[in-house]
């Protein structure tokens, strides 16, 4: 049985440079900077002042992969970690599904999910209210709980999760994308009051985990900024220790956009004395996503979307020929189908798109100071089917960003790699050790260059240009020059393909194209 020890690890964030120094949620019955569990020892610290002209300082190990216990039937997630070379771990954990009935717990959910988390593995849990049908209002549409008191229901079902992991959590979250109005039909206001009870039920019995708040969906909606600025200024106005430590932004968009969405939010936490200075973590990023292409296809996408509605169905075929559209969408759309089977390129390259973009949308994310990326997601989310018509399908956005899929022959207790996981992996082993990332000018805004700093204080870099991430494949690469300080060097890409490198006078040449290339000094 795999056990993880060593709460420093949860802790490790406190001591960084340019992060908070004051306590956890500003308790001072939980300073992290007692002698048994001070994060600043040698064998944690990161982001040290040795690493001259480093970004902005990352935890500990900070790629890491998220999924849920609703698509989770206890397989063994553990052999995948080890095999991607991943160390962080983040499970959804719901209510109602943990307490489906006041006061009777399904104590076997965080039992087997920490079961498998070993020495050096940091596990992180989202403890989510959301479509509680006993705890939730109706008038809420299930989002906003009936009771938000300390001592109440809600604070009750936290307190036992938290109390139920013992310490081998490192970080709990509360209710996510509350930016999203499906999510949270309630106030900005009465999200920081449940922001609040969560953090007393979590303190109540566990003085040392990270308390990450929420999360904003602001990628998508566009609104995160002003609910989450109305949230700050309530926690601002009542005068109380903030309530959290880490503040989660989903990014699902392109890499591209990260330098504005994160500025944004970035911008939005500082604008508060409060929050001023609150590291970001990514509990899920990933793509593509359909989203990406609503500005190119804005009409069809939306039709898209209307089709679905009456008939979700549709998505179980290849969406070259709809009621609405006999002629079909445009690829960029029909990629995210579930009939691909007699078009194994178009699926194809959907897979590619996204090995690319797990590089692309890591190494930049920590580049504008998100301290961790967790990818979405580990396995797929709940299969959707129509038995009558043979029809199979998941999620329309989220389904094919799984890294693996259960095999149905043993009852789907084995999960299968598909073919986004060797490229996944290949990116958590450039990621392992780093400690900053930053990019560097190469004089061409096409070309995005990365300059990764590990523990010890040794660059590698990531490097590749920018192109539409559909039809940029089919367009001839770029001869690319990047000053790299070194005598010699190996490249691979994301694939795991060596790349020819031409390196002279501190000076590397190489052919480009949107495929993520790491280069390595020998």
């Amino acid at each position: 049985m795999r056990q993880r020890t060593g709460m420093a690890l949860a802790l490790a964030w406190l001591w960084l440079p340019g992060c908070p120094t004051d306590p956890p949620s500003g308790d001072d019955d939980s300073t992290a900077g007692d002698d048994d569990t001070t994060a600043g020892d040698d064998d944690t610290t990161v982001g040290d002042d040795d690493t001259t002209g480093a970004g902005p300082p990352l935890l500990e190990a900070p790629f890491g992969v998220a999924f849920a216990f609703r698509e989770w039937a206890g397989q063994d997630y553990a052999s995948h970690l080890d095999t991607l070379g991943l160390r962080r771990i983040h499970m959804t954990l719901w209510w109602e599904q943990f307490e489906p009935e006041p006061d009777d717990y399904r104590y076997e959910l965080i039992d087997d999910f920490v079961a498998q988390l070993g020495d050096g593995d940091i596990g992180a849990l989202r403890i989510t209210a959301r479509g509680c049908r006993w705890g939730m209002t109706p008038e809420s549409d299930y989002t906003v709980p009936a009771d938000l008191s300390v001592g109440g229901d809600y604070h009750e079902f936290v307190r036992e999760a938290v109390a139920r992991a013992d310490g081998r959590i490192a970080l709990v979250q509360n209710d996510w994308e509350v930016d999203a109005e499906t999510n949270w039909r309630g106030t900005p206001e009465e999200y920081a009051e449940f922001t609040r009870t969560f953090h007393d039920a979590v303190r109540s019995v566990d003085g040392d985990v990270a308390i990450v708040l929420g999360g904003s969906y602001a990628d998508f909606t566009g609104d995160g900024e002003v609910f989450f600025d109305a949230v700050f200024a309530d926690l601002e106005a009542d005068g109380q220790p903030r309530p959290f430590d880490l503040f989660d932004l989903h990014l699902y968009q392109p890499a591209h956009t990260y330098p504005e969405l994160i500025g944004a939010m970035r911008a939005t936490l500082d604008g508060w004395p409060e929050t001023e200075g609150v590291p970001i973590i990514a509990f899920e990023f990933g793509g593509p996503t359909p989203q990406e292409f609503r500005a190119e296809y804005p009409e069809l996408y939306d039709q898209l979307i209307e089709e679905f509605h009456d008939d979700i169905t549709l998505l179980g075929g290849d969406l070259s020929s709809t009621p609405l559209q006999p002629d079909g969408y445009p690829d960029e759309l029909r990629m995210f189908a579930y009939g691909l089977g007699g078009e194994p390129e178009l699926a194809a390259r959907r897979d590619r798109i996204q090995a690319r973009g797990t590089a692309q949308r890591a190494v930049v994310g920590m580049a504008e100071g998100v301290a961790a990326m967790y990818q979405w997601k580990l396995m797929a989310q709940q299969v959707q089917a129509s038995v009558d018509l043979g029809v199979y399908f998941r999620h329309f956005t989220y389904g094919k960003l799984n890294l693996t899929l259960p095999d149905p022959d043993p009852g789907g207790m084995t999960l299968v790699p598909q073919a986004t996981y060797e490229p996944a992996a290949r990116v958590a082993g450039w990621l392992a050790r780093v400690s900053s990332v930053v990019r560097v000018d190469t004089g061409d805004p096409d070309v995005w260059l990365h300059r990764l700093t590990d523990t010890a204080g040794a660059h590698t870099y990531v490097v590749w240009h920018h192109r539409d991430p559909f039809d940029g494949e089919d367009e001839p690469a770029a001869v690319a020059t990047v000053p790299l300080p070194w005598s010699d060097v190996l490249a691979e890409d994301v694939f795991g393909a060596p790349v020819d490198v031409q390196l002279a006078d501190g000076v590397a040449t190489l052919s480009l194209d949107a495929t993520p290339v790491h280069l390595t000094a020998p």
